[in-house]
């Protein structure tokens, strides 16, 4: 097994990003942030269509490595993403305005997999 290099899981990052980019834009939703950056981490990609935002988590994984991109998204994680969308939304004068979902995508070498509505802010 080859252990990437940072700049290498960066590359590998950003081409996953660029794959939901790409999904999210065929299906009508406007790209409003990509790697908003946090203290404590950051929102993959933030995308926008009618009065919904949807922040996006994305893993990128190796074939046959679905389930452990999946579980890469644990409530640790997912706690970070929600208090890192209500700072989003509370700065862009969004919070309460808008509907909101958080989903999960998982890119296996070029194919896609999206879990729409993931978790939910409590």
């Amino acid at each position: 097994m080859k252990l990437l290099t940072l700049n290498e899981k960066i590359r590998e990052g950003r081409k996953g990003e660029d794959i939901a980019i790409k999904y999210y834009t065929k299906k009508g939703y406007k790209l409003l942030d990509r790697n908003v950056y946090f203290r404590a981490g950051e929102i993959d990609l933030i995308f926008k269509k009618n009065n919904l935002i949807v922040f996006v988590e994305v893993k990128k994984r190796k074939k046959g490595e679905v389930l452990l991109g999946v579980l890469s998204v644990d409530r640790r994680k997912i706690n970070r993403i929600i208090k890192f969308a209500k700072i989003y939304l509370e700065r862009r004068n969004l919070y309460e305005k808008c509907d909101v979902r958080f989903d999960v995508v998982i890119i296996e070498e070029e194919q896609i997999r999206v879990f729409e509505d993931a978790f939910k802010a409590e």
